[in-house]
């Protein structure tokens, strides 16, 4: 693998001419197939934003939503590892949060902010 410096961000050149950019992005510019870096999680946005603006209308007041499947859940989850998170394992396996929000799948995680909120971003160029 070798790494390309391009800008403010970088790229690393992959088997088959295959790029992936790390970038930091606000909210409003992710999009879905992005994975976003957070909390050691791996979170691939795999569907679209939901899009809620508040009154007075205006960029600040537009809040936007993604639905995200963390991808290494398996890892953070497991209390042998050295990656493992108690949180995060007990958002994402349900031990306390289900009670209070059914999920509508296993290993969710959504991203939301306005644009202010920035993100830590692998797209595949």
């Amino acid at each position: 693998m070798q790494e390309l410096r391009v800008g403010h961000h970088q790229k690393e050149e992959m088997e088959g001419q295959k790029m992936i950019e790390h970038l930091t992005l606000p909210t409003d510019e992710l999009r879905e197939g992005d994975i976003i870096l957070n909390h050691g999680m791996r979170i691939l946005i795999d569907g679209p934003a939901k899009v809620y603006r508040h009154e007075p209308q205006s960029r600040s007041n537009t809040v936007y939503v993604w639905p995200g499947l963390v991808l290494n859940a398996d890892e953070l989850c497991d209390t042998d590892s050295e990656h493992y998170d108690s949180y995060i394992a007990r958002h994402l396996r349900g031990i306390w949060w289900e009670d209070r929000v059914p999920r509508p799948r296993k290993d969710d995680w959504s991203i939301q902010g306005n644009h202010l909120a920035t993100w830590h971003v692998e797209r595949a160029s």
